[in-house]
């Protein structure tokens, strides 16, 4: 799935948002502040509020969210930049 900034895509109950997308400072998965290529997604479950999240992600990084897995395979940053993910159930 590609989805561009500004944009949301949806895979069954799973909903992605794409926002900034290009380089620096951001919390990496473990909290920890990087500095380089980023994403910040927002990702919704129909029906499951509370599992709201929006984090940033970077290229290679694997995310685990209500059964879903979610590749981070390739960030094109710019205005109009794109996010490549791979989605499984």
């Amino acid at each position: 799935m590609s989805i561009m900034s500004t944009s949301q895509g949806n895979f069954g109950k799973l909903s992605i948002g794409a926002g900034y997308m290009g380089p620096g400072l951001y919390l990496d998965e473990n909290g920890v502040k990087r500095d380089g290529l980023h994403a910040a997604l927002s990702i919704t479950i129909e029906g499951e509020p509370s599992l709201f999240q929006q984090p940033d992600v970077h290229e290679g990084q694997t995310l685990d969210v209500a059964g879903y897995q979610i590749f981070i395979e390739k960030i094109n940053p710019g205005t109009r930049g794109t996010i490549v993910l791979r989605l499984t159930p």
